[in-house]
């Protein structure tokens, strides 16, 4: 098996792609209903930034949200 990579789990062709916030408390019970159908890329802080953490835990996407809107 080839490691997944930070490019595959946000771009890799599929049906679609969702963003979902998840409180931290129900953060567990979400991750083992969808299992390997959904990988964490950030956690929500106040700001107007989308800040998204790869897989090794250092920030790969550091942007605007008005800008990406």
């Amino acid at each position: 098996d080839t490691p997944l990579k930070n490019s595959a789990i946000l771009f890799s062709e599929s049906v679609s792609r969702f963003v979902v916030e998840v409180s931290g408390k129900n953060s567990a019970a979400f991750e083992m209903i969808m299992a390997t159908d959904a990988s964490e890329i950030g956690t929500s802080v106040s700001g107007k930034k989308m800040i998204v953490t790869g897989l090794d835990d250092k920030e790969i996407m550091n942007a605007d949200i008005v800008k990406l809107k």
